[in-house]
């Protein structure tokens, strides 16, 4: 996310640094149990960023009572960062003619050149950013030939005027470790909410085995 107009560059830095906390913390959980704690089946797919975002937040706070982050500062970023991560993917998906499974889709999200895609994006600032990402396929960004990844379209650089540190130095693509991790965790965590009817949870029976349960589709 770009730095905001109107607002100075200590409670930006401030804003950004919880924001990287709670990505960071995301990181020590897998994106399949982040999404079955925070799923709701009466959510939309589309709305489900915002719960899972919000779901990160809260927990990171509640395991750091002494040290918590302002909700709705982390939010600012956090939220934006996995919103990007579902467009991306889920346009991805409906755009690809084939019924992926959900370790296809995964694998797509995984793969270098959609952490570039995604970090160009990124480097962009808010307005366009958004344009970009919710501008119809292929216009910005498209799944690649051999359907292994996602590239950014041809003749869409890096912002040269309000960039993202941790897609880079500005004009230019250079993820931060951060980053590199964070995009194949929000992206797989992305797969999950869009394909979710092909997901299985496990369920307690009546005499307390398991059993794998498919989630309900959002009507």
């Amino acid at each position: 996310m770009s730095i905001n107009s109107g607002l100075s560059t200590e409670y930006i830095m401030q804003r950004r640094s919880e924001a990287r906390r709670v990505m960071g913390f995301g990181l020590s959980l897998l994106p399949l149990d982040v999404f079955r704690a925070s799923d709701d089946p009466n959510t939309q797919p589309v709305l489900l960023p915002v719960r899972q975002a919000t779901y990160l937040i809260e927990l990171y706070n509640n395991n750091h009572v002494s040290h918590p982050v302002d909700v709705p500062n982390a939010y600012k970023f956090v939220g934006a960062a996995m919103g990007q991560a579902w467009e991306i993917m889920n346009t991805a998906i409906e755009h690809d003619p084939r019924d992926l499974s959900v370790e296809e889709a995964i694998a797509m999200g995984h793969d270098e050149r959609t952490l570039n895609a995604y970090a160009v994006m990124a480097s962009q600032t808010d307005g366009i950013s958004s344009i970009m990402i919710k501008n119809h396929h292929g216009a910005f960004y498209r799944v690649t030939e051999d359907r292994g990844g996602i590239e950014i379209s041809p003749g869409v650089n890096p912002s040269t005027e309000a960039t993202c540190p941790e897609a880079g130095p500005r004009g230019k693509v250079e993820p931060t470790p951060l980053m590199r991790r964070f995009v194949p965790w929000a992206t797989e965590l992305a797969v999950y909410s869009i394909l979710r009817s092909k997901i299985e949870r496990t369920q307690p029976t009546v005499d307390g085995d398991t059993e794998s349960v498919p989630l309900m589709l959002a009507k």
